[in-house]
């Protein structure tokens, strides 16, 4: 994936809808960045985040940011610390906590969305208001244009420790 303007990885979470009422814990998608894979590690950096919105096929493919997740702040920007995308050194992981969309939809059957994984320098997303409805919502995610790139381990990657997964700690009702 390569900073904005760049490529995205689109990713589905099969079988979510079907495991049923539970109250869910912890759920964080966690993404691997392959380091042996290019010789040019050395020379292109990662970006330092990434980011993680949802395709609204409903809406003519509109792109939302996560559901049930509060993006508006006064500062142009979005609690990185609670939603995640920064590349933490000690594993090599990018990791997003999705605790309360995973929740919307197991427990209110709320729609599950194609997600989209990328490196955007700006973002103009809709994000939905409980009051007002969709609303346009810009902000900064990387502090520069096209700085970085990072190859990262697929739901088919070949070593299963590093496979992209979603990680769901919940308790049966």
């Amino acid at each position: 994936i390569q900073s904005a303007p760049g490529s995205y990885a689109s990713l589905k979470i099969p079988g979510l809808k079907g495991l049923g009422n539970r109250v869910v814990h912890r759920a964080e998608l966690i993404v691997h960045r392959d380091v042996n894979l290019s010789s040019l590690n050395g020379i292109l950096v990662p970006p330092q985040l990434l980011f993680l919105d949802a395709v609204d096929s409903a809406n003519s493919n509109r792109i939302i940011t996560i559901p049930n997740y509060d993006f508006r702040s006064e500062n142009d920007s979005y609690n990185i610390l609670e939603f995640g995308g920064l590349l933490r050194p000690a594993d090599d992981t990018y990791r997003f906590t999705l605790t309360r969309y995973v929740q919307g939809v197991l427990t209110r059957s709320e729609q599950v969305y194609t997600l989209r994984l990328h490196a955007p320098y700006f973002l103009t997303p809709y994000y939905k208001d409980a009051q007002v409805g969709y609303i346009r919502y810009p902000f900064v995610v990387n502090s520069q244009i096209g700085a970085g790139r990072v190859v990262l381990g697929g739901g088919s990657y070949p070593d299963a420790a590093k496979k992209l997964r979603l990680r769901i700690i919940y308790s049966k009702i």
